[in-house]
């Protein structure tokens, strides 16, 4: 099975709060997981320059397709967008390379 991740970053305008935004993400994911099934992933990531990394990895890039396509089932996603500045977008796909823990 391939994947699709959405590699989103993400800046917080003037007067949100951390606290705000994962409130409201979690709100989001149960939306998503109401409407779209438990088929995705999601982590979040600070970075050093101050804005975050929220990465959804979908079961298939349809389905990813379908949830973005129809907002309107997930009303958190629309208050979601009115308390950050998207800086970038990017689809990534995983590539079989080999897994290396410790």
């Amino acid at each position: 099975m391939t994947y699709a991740t959405e590699l989103v970053r993400i800046r917080l305008k003037q007067g949100t709060t951390l606290e705000r935004l994962k409130a409201l993400r979690t709100e989001m994911a149960e939306q998503y997981t109401e409407h779209y099934g438990g088929s995705f992933d999601v982590q979040m990531y600070e970075l050093e320059d101050g804005t975050y990394l929220d990465i959804w990895t979908w079961e298939t890039r349809e389905l990813a397709e379908a949830a973005l396509g129809d907002t309107s089932k997930i009303p958190a996603f629309e208050r979601w967008k009115s308390l950050v500045e998207v800086v970038s977008f990017d689809w990534a796909a995983e590539q079989d390379w080999g897994r290396h823990a410790r």
